[in-house]
Protein backbone atom coordinates (compact mmCIF):
# COMPACT_ATOMS: atom_id res chain seq x y z
CA UNK A 1 0.00 0.00 0.00
CA UNK A 2 1.24 3.24 -1.11
CA UNK A 3 1.18 6.26 1.02
CA UNK A 4 -0.72 9.35 -0.01
CA UNK A 5 1.20 12.14 -0.33
CA UNK A 6 -0.07 15.49 1.82
CA UNK A 7 0.63 18.81 0.42
CA UNK A 8 1.08 21.31 2.66
CA UNK A 9 -1.28 25.01 2.22
CA UNK A 10 0.98 27.83 1.06
CA UNK A 11 0.41 29.79 3.93
CA UNK A 12 2.06 27.19 6.28
CA UNK A 13 4.52 26.39 3.64
CA UNK A 14 5.99 30.46 3.74
CA UNK A 15 5.15 30.25 7.74
CA UNK A 16 7.29 27.62 8.33
CA UNK A 17 10.12 28.37 5.84
CA UNK A 18 9.86 31.68 7.68
CA UNK A 19 10.88 30.44 11.05
CA UNK A 20 13.36 28.53 9.46
CA UNK A 21 15.32 31.42 7.62
CA UNK A 22 14.86 33.28 11.19
CA UNK A 23 16.35 30.56 12.94
CA UNK A 24 19.18 30.25 10.22
CA UNK A 25 19.44 33.93 10.62
CA UNK A 26 19.51 33.62 13.98
CA UNK A 27 22.52 30.79 14.18
CA UNK A 28 24.81 32.76 11.56
CA UNK A 29 24.29 35.93 13.60
CA UNK A 30 25.89 34.52 17.14
CA UNK A 31 28.54 32.69 14.47
CA UNK A 32 29.76 35.84 13.07
CA UNK A 33 29.82 37.52 16.72
CA UNK A 34 31.76 35.32 17.77
CA UNK A 35 34.26 34.93 14.59
CA UNK A 36 34.55 38.95 14.80
CA UNK A 37 35.40 39.68 18.41
CA UNK A 38 31.24 40.90 19.06
CA UNK A 39 30.87 43.02 15.89
CA UNK A 40 28.60 41.66 12.57
CA UNK A 41 29.74 43.37 9.63
CA UNK A 42 27.16 43.69 6.89
CA UNK A 43 28.06 42.58 4.08
CA UNK A 44 26.96 44.80 1.78
CA UNK A 45 28.15 48.56 3.14
CA UNK A 46 30.57 47.08 5.99
CA UNK A 47 28.86 48.93 8.95
CA UNK A 48 28.46 46.90 11.81
CA UNK A 49 24.62 45.44 12.31
CA UNK A 50 23.76 46.12 15.58
CA UNK A 51 21.07 43.57 16.59
CA UNK A 52 19.89 40.25 14.67
CA UNK A 53 16.96 41.67 14.31
CA UNK A 54 18.08 44.14 11.87
CA UNK A 55 19.73 41.49 9.50
CA UNK A 56 18.82 39.24 6.90
CA UNK A 57 20.52 36.66 4.50
CA UNK A 58 22.47 37.40 2.10
CA UNK A 59 23.80 34.74 -0.29
CA UNK A 60 27.20 36.07 -1.28
CA UNK A 61 26.57 34.52 -5.07
CA UNK A 62 23.14 35.15 -5.91
CA UNK A 63 20.74 31.69 -5.96
CA UNK A 64 19.49 33.51 -9.55
CA UNK A 65 23.55 33.41 -10.40
CA UNK A 66 23.90 29.59 -8.96
CA UNK A 67 24.52 30.22 -5.46
CA UNK A 68 23.67 27.70 -2.69
CA UNK A 69 22.12 28.16 0.91
CA UNK A 70 25.28 26.25 2.27
CA UNK A 71 27.05 27.90 5.14
CA UNK A 72 30.14 28.85 2.68
CA UNK A 73 27.59 31.31 0.45
CA UNK A 74 26.11 32.90 3.65
CA UNK A 75 26.19 36.04 5.49
CA UNK A 76 24.41 39.17 7.01
CA UNK A 77 23.82 42.05 5.37
CA UNK A 78 20.88 45.04 6.50
CA UNK A 79 17.45 44.87 5.48
CA UNK A 80 18.06 47.78 2.73
CA UNK A 81 21.61 46.75 1.63
CA UNK A 82 20.14 43.21 0.94
CA UNK A 83 17.11 45.18 -1.35
CA UNK A 84 19.46 47.36 -2.63
CA UNK A 85 21.73 44.50 -4.09
CA UNK A 86 19.60 41.96 -4.96
CA UNK A 87 20.96 39.94 -7.16
CA UNK A 88 23.42 42.27 -8.93
CA UNK A 89 26.99 40.78 -8.85
CA UNK A 90 28.01 44.21 -10.02
CA UNK A 91 26.43 46.05 -6.84
CA UNK A 92 29.69 47.52 -5.08
CA UNK A 93 30.26 44.97 -1.53
CA UNK A 94 32.65 45.79 0.75
CA UNK A 95 32.89 41.69 0.57
CA UNK A 96 34.27 39.87 3.87
CA UNK A 97 37.72 38.99 4.56
CA UNK A 98 38.44 35.57 3.27
CA UNK A 99 39.73 34.35 6.19
CA UNK A 100 36.10 35.02 7.92
CA UNK A 101 34.12 33.27 5.41
CA UNK A 102 32.13 29.60 6.97
CA UNK A 103 34.16 26.51 5.02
Amino acid sequence: MSKKKRSMSPGLEKKLNGQVRKGRRETIFKMINKKCDNIVPCYVCGKEITEEKYATLEHILPISHGGTDEMNNLWLSHAKCNNKRSDHLEYPCTGIVESLRFK
